[in-house]
Formats: C-alpha cells, sequence, structure tokens
C-alpha cells in the first residue's frame, strides 16, 4: 500500500468512527485518533464535554482542553461537583489557580479524607506553604 492509501484509509476510519460515536468513550477514542488540532479533534473535546457526566470524564475533558480556559475552568468547576476522594480533591487542588478559594477548598477536602500517612504529609506540606506549593 502506498502512503497516499493508507492515509486515505485512516481518514474514512476516523470519518466512520466519528459518525458512529454515540458516547463519552466513543468520543475520546476519536479524540485519541484524530491529527493534532485538527478539526476532528476540537470536535471530539466538544462533544465530550456535552457528555461528562463523571468525574473522571471532566478530568479527561480537563486534561485534554489544553488552551480552552474556558473549557478547563467548566471542567474544573465539575470535578469539584464529583470529587469526593482523596487523589480526587489533590487533583482539584492542583489544578486550581495558586491560592484560589477553589484550592483552599480542596486543601480542607484533602484533609476530611485523609486516612494514611502520606496522605496526611501532602496535607502538611501543602498547608504549610500556604495551600500554595508550586504545581508538579
Amino acid at each position: 500500500m502506498t502512503k497516499k492509501t493508507i492515509d486515505s484509509l485512516r481518514q474514512t476510519a476516523l470519518e466512520n468512527i466519528a459518525a458512529l460515536a454515540r458516547t463519552f468513550k466513543d468520543w475520546h477514542n476519536v479524540y485519541c485518533d484524530a491529527p493534532l488540532d485538527s478539526g476532528l479533534e476540537q470536535t471530539a473535546l466538544a462533544r465530550m464535554a456535552a457528555l461528562a457526566q463523571t468525574y473522571d470524564e471532566w478530568d479527561a475533558v480537563f486534561r485534554f482542553a489544553h488552551q480552552d480556559n474556558e473549557l478547563k475552568q467548566t471542567a474544573l468547576k465539575n470535578m469539584l461537583k464529583q470529587a469526593r476522594t482523596f487523589d480526587e480533591w489533590q487533583d482539584v487542588f492542583c489544578f486550581a489557580p495558586v491560592g484560589s478559594e477553589l484550592g483552599r477548598t480542596a486543601l480542607e477536602n484533602m484533609a476530611a479524607q485523609a486516612r494514611t500517612v502520606e496522605e496526611w504529609c501532602s496535607v502538611y506540606c501543602y498547608a504549610h506553604a500556604g495551600g500554595e506549593l508550586e504545581k508538579r
């Protein structure tokens, strides 16, 4: 097969996937297979955001939003509404703007969920730095 044939088959496959995609998982797969910075990638991300319902789905939207600050804020707000575990609250803390109310809320919830030495060490380090520990 020639490169042109392979490229054509790939494009046809992506178009069919996009035409058949219905669920968040479907659109996640389309996003992952779409060419970087393509219209298909942007469409897939928009569909993911429209279909996201769970913490993990909003987390994926946040991580894929890259330079779309409005979408990142929407995703972060939805993550905040659904965060329940220490790890989820820690993610929200790390994604929140430094020194923000959102970061303080996440840190308080991390403390409420902390059960292990490692978790309490994380709370201590973040709190010791005034809740503004440089994000990694």
